[in-house]
């Protein structure tokens, strides 16, 4: 972008001044310098001898009077010719008429010279500040001079076609001591190029000395030396000529070259060569218009328009022997009224207004700037304004204070460097239009680093890709290759920019549809693989994917990453773009912000360090590292000291105490409708070994801890907490670490407890407790998709519960039951095995089952198991071979369905008032019915407290609690008479 708009605008301006100053004003007066040979040459008053080979022939038409014999006064460099030469005083001289013909460059035989000729038809009035005697040849120091009437200077083609003849007319010129000036009109035409102005004035400089050999002082030059040249009012300047190819573009196969460039100059104030300096200025309103054959018109305005000029360095002295002739040809040069300007080239243009303003719409290209300078040498651009300078380029734009840029070789990238605060924006044609911008506050640099290029944005960058997001960073640095392109037309040198590497630094921060985030320091590595191709190459040659440009919120993942520091490396595989290392530090938090489906759960990582390697492979490996760390990803969370997972094995491992979460159980609906979830906890595993999670299987070691919750079909909640020796948790699908699809549905299916198991389960309802169960075992599995129960033995298991007598009377909080037992508590003890199904909330004790019931008064509290005094008042004592225990409330409609329970085998009840034993004792709640059966072959006995022999014996015996009624089947005999209580049982 800069190149090409340097280009213009150093076209626009190197032809205006370098042809005006140096081709079309100056030369014709001060380019050929005079060297006289001797005195006597330069009164040299004798005709041209042979008319037929006068040389003059091809200088003037035929009939002119420098071919009828004129006086010549000659030197090796110039020739004065003149009719009449007369003094009209004492002090004056007239030649009439009078013309010079000075010869510009070649040797010292003219072969190759460029003749230029002035021409001054009514001749030319000197006058001297001393008497002149031309006889005696006393001539003073030249005071004025008068070249009256029109005065003419022309020179012919350099060589045949070089369209490069000079014709400049004006009349009246003035000389005096220190100037040469004429007010009138002046006219002047170089080849195609032609102009006009008025009012000309050559300063000329006091005579210097001129060093002699050896070093010492000389005589001083004779003739004064130009110093400058101004031309006061510029009417204008019309320039017509090649576009040079090293200010345009250069021509292509389908690109011919651009034909001749013609521009219009003027200017409201005067335009000035300082030969001293060197500098070529128009000054005042400077308009600079290309002027095309067609289409739009692109201008230059400007108040101040300077051409710089240098001279190539001379060459070496030559040896001693020659030194004295280097000196002597040296002082003839400089005893001239010319300075030497052969071998000038254009060392810079400068550009200044208030502002300067380039409109250059044929280059879709504007600036507005209070300064511009290029420097043809260098090839340094410089742009500068105080407020903010504003470059406009095919799209590109450009704000800043000052901006220079030193152009490299063969087209490749060169120096920057601009001063904020500042940006650019624009649209890339490689992303189908999508737009950009760039903004600092002090500065940016680009130049060349360790072979390559770097660029850095410095005390505060920012980079915005509209429609993706942006990057923002206290300093930001860039590393970039520069190559030739292979995929570059035959015959056509393009070059090919990959970045390498970048380095943030201070509050960086990251804004996108996909990551937002801060860090203090951030690097980042490219790794480019064989046939990758750099962000618009491919472009060019095919259609970019469209993509949400537009500012609207895309679908799909949002991530928020804080950390200290960032390092990561990258690889470049064609268009794409993955991450290969990972590494992040200083308390890092990573969460989804934005899930891919509404409702899933948000995946973060937290923790002090964060390693990822192999990140684009199956085989990649995730390190995390805190106090603690912690990963979770749609309801799986893992917590611990360090967190290990390898995608290719699928595992996830901590060998270190943690914990680990799963998502909350579903509840198991009615037959044929899917399972439910409630707003519950998920359900959470503590351990002080280690975990290993294979992507279904999670196995925990040493003092594990279960907790969760449960909400029943009644809307009571259970908070549940198992603990045991190890756990082994299976889920209901495989969570694949290799898919970016996450499960769906996902749940535990199976919990296995190994070692000491404990269960503690607290039901609660409407903000108050309504149970308190505990289960010990050796061994547990629970499968939570059939509800199936299993413990190994021996074991025990408690219940606290409501007494339904106190529910009756009113909550069992009111202040009127505070003297009544409130709570009951149940106690089985077993030695084989538990069975059962939560689902169905159905448990079978098996292997020497006995079972405590009594009355409590706290939830904590206990009932001693065997007691010494003997049971106490409503404590009862059940053993058997087997206990089955239903909660019929499950499957059945109403609040009170209540507790089914079923003895078998050698079973016997014992109460403070009575003994029971049968073979099956079955209690149902809901019928408040208790059933003794015996087997057919022993009866079922029931004793009062103290008798000794039972008070009775039937197969069947039915007591129902509400109303002591009894029932007997196939009964031997039968006495209650002696009981002096109801005969209770444990109640829910």
């Amino acid at each position: 972008m800069f190149s090409r708009v340097v280009r213009f605008v150093t076209s626009l301006a190197i032809v205006g001044c370098a042809y005006l100053a140096y081709r079309l004003v100056l030369v014709p007066f001060i380019e050929p310098p005079a060297r006289p040979r001797t005195a006597d040459s330069e009164t040299n008053g004798a005709p041209v001898a042979d008319a037929g080979s006068n040389p003059l022939q091809a200088l003037f038409p035929p009939g002119s009077w420098e071919l009828d014999e004129p006086k010549v006064l000659e030197t090796d460099r110039g020739m004065l010719l003149l009719k009449e030469l007369r003094e009209l005083d004492q002090y004056r001289l007239e030649l009439k008429p009078c013309t010079l013909i000075l010869f510009s460059g070649g040797g010292d035989d003219r072969a190759e010279a460029r003749p230029v000729i002035l021409q001054a038809g009514e001749g030319a009035i000197l006058t001297f500040d001393e008497p002149v005697n031309l006889a005696r040849g006393q001539i003073g120091r030249l005071a004025r001079g008068m070249l009256s009437g029109p005065v003419t200077i022309r020179s012919p083609e350099s060589r045949p076609g070089a369209a490069d003849q000079l014709e400049v007319t004006t009349h009246h010129v003035q000389m005096t001591r220190d100037r040469i000036e004429t007010p009138q009109p002046i006219q002047f035409r170089h080849g195609n190029s032609y102009g006009s102005g008025r009012d000309l004035i050559i300063y000329l400089a006091p005579p210097a000395e001129t060093a002699a050999a050896g070093g010492n002082l000389g005589s001083k030059q004779r003739m004064p030396m130009v110093s400058s040249a101004e031309l006061v009012h510029v009417d204008r300047i019309r320039l017509q000529l090649d576009n040079p190819q090293k200010l345009g573009s250069p021509a292509t196969a389908d690109r011919p070259a651009a034909p001749s460039l013609e521009l219009e100059i003027t200017c409201q104030g005067p335009f000035k060569f300082d030969f001293a300096s060197r500098v070529a200025t128009f000054q005042d309103q400077v308009d600079v218009v290309r002027v095309p054959g067609s289409g739009p018109v692109d201008q230059l305005s400007c108040q101040r328009l300077a051409v710089y000029f240098t001279k190539p360095r001379a060459a070496s002295p030559p040896a001693s022997s020659n030194a004295q002739t280097h000196t002597s040809a040296s002082a003839k040069k400089s005893d001239s009224l010319a300075p030497d300007l052969r071998g000038l080239k254009v060392e810079r243009i400068q550009v200044q207004g208030a502002p300067a303003v380039l409109r250059a719409p044929s280059y879709a290209a504007s600036l507005r700037a209070e300064l511009f300078e290029y420097n043809f040498l260098t090839r340094e651009v410089k742009i500068e304004d105080r407020q903010k300078l504003m470059l406009r380029y095919q799209g590109y734009d450009v704000e800043a204070r000052e901006l220079e840029y030193q152009f490299a070789a063969e087209g490749r990238l060169g120096r920057l460097r601009a001063l904020g605060p500042g940006h650019a924006y624009g649209a890339l044609a490689d992303r189908d239009g999508q737009s950009f911008e760039v903004a600092w506050r002090d500065r940016v640099i680009l130049q060349p680093h360790q072979g390559d290029h770097a660029l850095s944005l410095l005390g505060g960058g920012m980079l915005r890709m509209h429609g993706e997001g942006e990057f923002a960073a206290r300093d930001l640095h860039v590393w970039i290759s520069e190559s030739l392109d292979p995929r570059a037309p035959p015959g056509k040198v393009r070059y090919r920019y990959l970045p390498l590497r970048m380095l943030a630094e201070g509050d960086v921060r990251v804004d996108s549809w996909q990551l937002a985030g801060t860090t203090q320091r951030a690097e980042i590595w490219v790794r480019h693989e064989a046939g990758a191709e750099p962000a618009g190459s491919a472009a060019r040659d095919k259609p970019a994917k469209k993509d949400r440009a537009d500012g609207k919120e895309r679908p799909g993942q949002k991530f928020n990453l804080v950390a200290g520091h960032l390092q990561t490396q990258l690889v470049r595989r064609g268009q794409e773009t993955l991450v290969e290392h990972l590494i992040l530090g200083g308390q890092v938090q990573l969460r989804e912000v934005r899930t891919e489906k509404p409702g899933d759960v948000p995946l973060a990582v937290v923790g002090e360090l964060v390693q990822v390697d192999h990140a684009n492979t199956n085989s990649a490996r995730v390190a995390v590292q805190g106090r603690p760390a912690e990963v979770s990803a749609r309801g799986l969370s893992v917590t611990g000291d360090s967190i290990q997972l390898n995608r290719g094995d699928n595992r996830i491992w901590i060998t270190s105490p943690g914990r680990m979460t799963f998502p909350a159980m579903a509840r198991k609906g009615p037959e044929g409708t899917p399972p439910t979830r409630t707003a519950t906890p998920p359900l959470s595993v503590d351990w002080k070994g280690r975990m290993d999670f294979d992507g279904r299987t999670a196995k925990f070691l040493r003092d594990v801890q279960v907790r969760g919750a449960e909400q029943s079909p009644q809307g009571e909640m259970f908070d549940l907490l198992v603990m045991g020796h190890e756990l082994t948790v299976t889920l209901n699908q495989e969570v694949n670490m290799s898919r970016d699809k996450p499960p769906e549905n996902l749940d535990v299916q199976e919990l296995a407890f190994v070692g000491g198991v404990y269960l503690q389960n607290t039901g609660q309802r409407q903000g108050g407790q309504t149970s308190y169960d505990q289960l010990q075992v050796r061994d547990l599995t629970i499968d939570h998709s059939t509800g199936r129960l299993h413990a190994y033995g021996p074991g025990w298991g408690s219940s606290v519960r409501y007494d339904r007598a106190l529910a009756e009377n009113g909550p069992p909080f009111a202040a009127d039951a505070a003297a009544e037992p409130r709570l009951a508590y149940v106690r089985v003890d077993y030695e084989d095995e538990i069975t059962g199904n939560m689902t169905a909330r159905e448990l079978t004790f098996r292997g020497r089952v006995r079972t405590l019931y009594g009355p409590v008064d706290a939830w904590d509290q206990t009932l001693d198991p065997d007691p010494a005094q003997g049971l106490g008042r409503g404590q009862y004592l059940l053993t058997s071979d087997q206990l089955s225990v239903a909660d019929a409330a499950s499957r059945m409609a109403g609040r009170e369905a209540g507790i089914e329970l079923t003895a078998l085998g050698n079973a016997t009840i014992e109460g403070d008032a009575f003994t029971a034993r049968a073979w099956r004792v079955a209690y149902a709640k809901a019928k408040e019915l208790v059933i003794l059966e015996g087997d057919g072959r022993a009866e079922a006995e029931l004793w009062r407290k103290g008798s000794s022999t039972p008070d009775a014996a039937a197969q069947q015996i039915r007591f129902w609690t509400t109303n002591q009624s009894v029932q007997v089947d196939g009964g031997r005999f039968l006495n209650l008479g002696g009981l002096g209580m109801p005969l209770t049982l444990p109640k829910r």
